[in-house]
Parts: C-alpha cells; sequence; structure tokens
C-alpha cells in the first residue's frame, strides 16, 4: 500500500472514531447526576404483571380483579419525583382486568409498570434501633 492511500486510510478510520465518539457522546451524555455525600441513592423500576391463587367466588365464572399498592418506606428513606414529575406516588392502583382460567388456576394480567427514585441518609445508621426494623422499602398488594 502506497503511503498516500495509508495516509488517507488513517485519516478516514480517524473520522469515523471521532464520529462514533460524537454519536454515544450525544446519546449518553456528558453529566452525571451524583447524590449528595453520605446518601445512598436506589432507582427501583418495576412491574406487577399478573395475579394467580387469589379468592375467587362459585356463582362467578370469570372474576374482575386490579391490584392495589403500597411502598412503605423506613425510617431514614425519602421518595423524590422522578424526572418529569411533580410528586412522587407511593401508592397505586392497576388497571382492572377479567382473570382467565389457565391450567385450572384463575390467572390476571396487568403488565403495569412503576417507578420510584429513593434516598437514604447514611448518617441514621447510628440512630437506628436495631431490633425488628426494615431496613429497605416494601412493596405491600392488596386486592
Amino acid at each position: 500500500m502506497k503511503q498516500d492511500d495509508q495516509l488517507r486510510e488513517n485519516l478516514m478510520l480517524n473520522e469515523v472514531y471521532a464520529r462514533h465518539a460524537q454519536l454515544r457522546k450525544n446519546e449518553v451524555g456528558t453529566e452525571f447526576e451524583i447524590p449528595p455525600p453520605r446518601v445512598f441513592r436506589m432507582v427501583v423500576y418495576g412491574e406487577i404483571i399478573s395475579a394467580s391463587y387469589f379468592e375467587t367466588y362459585d356463582w362467578a365464572s370469570t372474576t374482575n380483579l386490579f391490584v392495589h399498592y403500597f411502598i412503605d418506606l423506613p425510617t431514614g428513606w425519602t421518595a423524590i419525583p422522578m424526572e418529569n414529575e411533580t410528586e412522587t406516588e407511593l401508592s397505586g392502583i392497576t388497571q382492572l382486568c377479567r382473570t382467565s382460567n389457565i391450567d385450572g388456576k384463575d390467572v390476571a394480567h396487568f403488565s403495569h409498570p412503576f417507578a420510584l427514585d429513593l434516598r437514604f441518609d447514611i448518617n441514621r445508621l447510628d440512630q437506628r434501633n436495631k431490633k425488628n426494623q426494615e431496613s429497605l422499602p416494601m412493596v405491600s398488594l392488596k386486592n
């Protein structure tokens, strides 16, 4: 390969690499939100997919079902509104769903997503009573 061709190929490869780096920078960005010092951040993306093994009535051939859920935050945890939201929802209700009988059991399919941005103040670890106290948030379900 001639020296001119080699130089042209190297220039072209450098342009490709520079373009690739610029595209990645545009997609990902360069600034990441860093939590304050001594604060643990946990972002939760969850989904209530389905429900089964719930009470039904003998006279009903099909049942309409929804799930009411609550997120319980222990002491020291706070919920921050997600991006483009004004307040944090720590409870919610799925849509009403008609159950279907699959393999002899009633099943309801929801596919209901939820998202939380939680913070924990690490300074509170020393102040907490270690007897019978949850250390992580819990999701409670009610039908």
